[in-house]
């Protein structure tokens, strides 16, 4: 299991140091679309969208978000295998207790379709046509088995891992669906016996802390959410958001409980690509980028804090150009999206800039009037210039070499 991480990046010097290549207009498509990679409504699959999925609809599910299309050659092929599996299950398991249905459910996975864990085989076509897994994969399967048994069973993932529970009554086992002895981890099994010898197995309950149980709709996306952030690793924004955007709204339909995961995995894709942008010094193309990210999807604190900062270096790339009225637009046009320090801390640096460049224009103004004897008229200036700007250190010492020469 992946969790998309953030990239950290000081906002504050005036030049930017790392250059990465801008993407290309259409990733911002894709926010304006709002239904890149979404399920298509053909009659094979009109009931995908249901509040419960099937078995098989779960599967489905999960290979639309491997892209792997269900009605493609290979996609037709992965569900070919599914069925078969399927059938075997309900074969083998039917006529028994649920409780050992769900312990043999797990061993017959690891004797037929799982065959070898590799961390990246997160697209369900591939476990199914070769039979490389991970967390995620032999989860997905294992549940859409278990409810073709109609075991009561579900999908709890973490931040690093996805594994199953069963439920039977009031009990609760947890399945390690990356091991064949996963069933109720922590309990010792035997694995082998001969007439002199017993080998056992104790597979420990891992990366368990923090979990959260997920609808069967959150689970069957799960292999969309691993490979956007394979995507986000490699940089490969204009995929990954578009197919985070997917997540978010298929989960939507529904008010499903993971749509605020959904939107937190979206939010991070999108700050880490405004990052981007700010460090090939495009925060102008950030901000485009961002803004309809919040008009999309709306806000969150995340989005605010990276949309200020890209705020902020807009502002110093065009007071670098001497753009001061460039600079002031900017602010009226884009400040309100920044938090209320931000707006202020950059509006403090126009306007400090603004007033720099004037008091040097003042100064010059004043030189050669100095230098010729106009004392007075000077002073007249500095004065009028000073009540408008007291704090200006410039003027001030101008003005003090004026009364100076005007003493003597």
């Amino acid at each position: 299991m992946k969790k998309i991480l953030a990239i950290i990046f000081a906002f504050f010097a005036v030049q930017l140091i790392f250059a990465f290549p801008s993407l290309e207009p259409s990733i911002l498509w894709g926010l304006e679309q709002n239904s890149i990679q979404k399920i298509e409504h053909t009659d094979e699959k009109q009931n995908i969208l249901g509040q419960n999925l099937t078995s098989r609809q779960i599967i489905q599910t999960a290979l639309e978000y491997s892209f792997c299309p269900v009605e493609s050659e290979e996609g037709l092929s992965c569900l070919k295998k599914y069925d078969s599996l399927e059938k075997a299950v309900k074969k083998q398991f039917c006529g028994l207790e649920k409780i050992d249905a769900a312990e043999k459910l797990l061993l017959f996975l690891y004797d037929v379709a799982l065959y070898q864990y590799k961390e990246d085989a997160t697209r369900l076509n591939t476990t199914l046509l070769t039979g490389s897994y991970n967390c995620v994969t032999a989860s997905i399967l294992y549940l859409a088995l278990a409810r073709s048994l109609e075991i009561e069973v579900c999908v709890q993932e973490t931040n690093i891992h996805a594994y199953c529970s069963v439920f039977t009554g009031t009990k609760k086992i947890d399945v390690e669906t990356t091991n064949p002895y996963g069933f109720n981890p922590g309990e010792k099994k035997l694995v082998a016996q001969t007439e002199n010898n017993r080998k056992y197995a104790v597979i420990p309950k891992k990366y368990y802390a923090g979990n959260r149980q997920i609808s069967s709709r959150a689970a069957a996306t799960l292999t969309g959410k691993n490979i956007a952030s394979s995507l986000n690793d490699s940089g490969d924004y204009e995929t990954a958001i578009p197919l985070e955007i997917s997540r978010l709204e298929f989960l939507k339909l529904f008010s499903d409980p993971e749509t605020k995961t959904a939107k937190n995995d979206l939010d991070t894709l999108a700050c880490n690509y405004a990052i981007t942008q700010n460090r090939a010094s495009q925060p102008e193309k950030a901000l485009e980028f961002l803004e309809k990210v919040i008009q999309n999807f709306g806000n969150s604190a995340a989005l605010q804090k990276t949309y200020g900062n890209s705020l902020y270096n807009a502002a110093v790339n065009l007071l670098n150009e001497n753009r001061e009225s460039d600079a002031l637009e900017l602010f009226k046009n884009r400040s309100s999206l920044a938090d209320e320090a931000m707006q202020n801390r950059v509006k403090k640096m126009i306007d400090g800039q603004i007033l720099k460049k004037h008091e040097i224009s003042v100064h010059n103004q004043v030189v050669p009037l100095f230098n010729t004897g106009k004392f007075d008229e000077a002073k007249s200036i500095l004065e009028k210039e000073l009540a408008q700007n007291p704090e200006s250190p410039l003027l001030k010492k101008d003005l003090q070499a004026v009364k100076k020469a005007l003493a003597q």
